[in-house]
């Protein structure tokens, strides 16, 4: 919506005339990026990504992006901003009208410094309020708001030449700012295979995301207002000192409570984040449905989610300035979002109980069997409500 062929720039990875024909076939402007035979395609023959090639191939992707960036502003010269998008994507019918809204909000809250489009935990029964729009530390990435100042000063520079999404992630390029995305997700993935993406992936992950269709849908000012600094950590403050639940054992979660229309349920668990310790998240992530890596979504340690009728916190209260000085030379790349303890630590309650880890939150949600009213969000962004989430 608000969209017409003249507003989009298509970069076309190599110059295959099939791909090209179906983009002038739409009257959208084209340029091809002329692929280094050596440099971008070192497997070339083998037909398929290995493990061997990953790495190269996450330098092509990088160096394509860059190329179609700096395509994009010099197309568009008078623009401040480009939506950054990629082919296998489906959009919302408000998409444009939340990055207009956005990029007003970056250039008054500067503790901002992009806007995805994405939720990364968008699955169906872990969102619902359409008008809602959210705050991360972790890049969302897919179809993302780049300021044109943002570009020259900050990224440009520094563009790396592989992984260039996890570079995003990286306190380095961050500088501690944060990223906007709407609660229910403007984009839906649809491509199901790709250099990092599996038919298999695409089921476990991508189906399951909610799409925002409904074509009467119209943003509010006061829908980025509440997202502002001040006004986002005072509504988290009030969520976590008054009128909320701390959970005792994972099993409430499975119980009637879950049905209550705005409660807000608090589980505190101190669990380490970085992906070699994946098996301590990964249950948890099963019976709630959302990604393992706990990065992802997250925001100072908090993931903001649904259950059933009611509102979930979960607060991880790790404290990464315990882990020793051999182990952090070599964490993982994208383990550097969470720098320190979570700030919301001071709010627990003393009689609130903290889990071990997320896996122990998780066998005590089984106990339970986690069977609950489920309110999802249908394809045209409005709730319905299911009768069990298994």
């Amino acid at each position: 919506r608000g969209a017409s062929p003249h507003h989009v720039l298509a970069v076309q990875d190599g110059t295959d005339e099939d791909v090209a024909a179906v983009v002038r076939s739409e009257r959208i402007a084209l340029v091809q990026r002329r692929r280094d035979p050596v440099a971008d395609d070192p497997a070339r023959g083998q037909g398929r990504t290995t493990a061997k090639n990953l790495g190269s191939a996450a330098s092509r992707i990088a160096r394509h992006f860059y190329f179609a960036i700096e395509a994009a502003f010099e197309h568009f010269p008078a623009a401040d901003a480009i939506v950054v998008t990629e082919e296998d994507l489906l959009f919302s019918p408000d998409l444009l009208e939340f990055f207009a809204h956005a990029l007003q909000l970056l250039r008054r809250d500067q503790s901002l410094w992009l806007a995805s489009a994405w939720n990364e935990n968008g699955f169906s029964g872990r969102v619902r309020d359409a008008h809602r729009v959210m705050r991360t530390d972790h890049f969302p990435g897919l179809a993302w708001l780049l300021p044109r100042a943002l570009w020259a000063e900050e990224l440009r520079p520094t563009w790396p030449s592989g992984h260039w999404d996890w570079h995003l992630r990286s306190l380095n390029a961050s500088r501690g700012r944060e990223v906007l995305f709407p609660e229910v997700p403007r984009v839906y993935h649809a491509g199901r295979s790709g250099t990092f993406t599996t038919p298999q992936m695409h089921e476990r992950v991508f189906s399951r995301m909610v799409l925002h269709q409904d074509p009467g849908f119209a943003w509010r000012e006061a829908d980025f207002l509440a997202a502002e600094l001040a006004a986002y950590d005072a509504a988290l403050m009030r969520t976590t000192l008054h009128g909320s639940v701390h959970i005792r054992h994972g099993s409430e979660l499975a119980g009637p409570i879950t049905s209550l229309p705005g409660a807000v349920l608090v589980c505190w668990h101190h669990t380490n984040p970085d992906p070699r310790f994946a098996m301590h998240s990964k249950p948890l992530a099963k019976r709630l449905g959302i990604w393992s890596e706990l990065q992802r979504g997250a925001r100072d340690g908090v993931h903001d989610l649904r259950i059933g009728l009611a509102r979930l916190l979960l607060i991880n209260l790790f404290d990464p300035a315990k882990i020793s000085e051999r182990s952090s030379r070599t964490k993982a790349v994208w383990f550097r979002g969470m720098q320190r303890r979570t700030k919301w630590a001071t709010f627990r309650p003393r009689a609130a109980r903290v889990f071990t880890s997320a896996r122990e939150l998780a066998y005590e949600i089984d106990d339970g069997t986690f069977c609950t009213v489920d309110c999802t969000v249908d394809r045209s962004g409005r709730p319905e409500v299911d009768s069990c989430y298994a």
